[in-house]
């Protein structure tokens, strides 16, 4: 006998947004900006060699990883 074993606990499900839109409908904070600009200025110095920190990059994230999100 035929026993359906997938997706057992799902009980709906909900397409998610694109992020096209979640940007358009949620403009981010004055201090979202400045937390970006500073990660970023601080990567690129790290990167660099200017600064001695040690940068982690876990990845790919999904919603800049075209071909990943594509599969989703």
């Amino acid at each position: 006998m035929y026993h359906n074993t997938d997706d057992l606990r799902i009980r709906s499900q909900q397409p998610l947004l694109s992020p096209s839109l979640v940007l358009h409908d949620i403009r981010p904070t004055e201090r979202a900006t400045e937390v970006v600009t500073a990660a970023r200025r601080d990567a690129s110095r790290i990167i660099s060699g200017q600064d001695d920190r040690l940068l982690v990059i876990v990845g790919p994230c999904s919603v800049h990883d075209e071909i990943g999100r594509a599969h989703v």
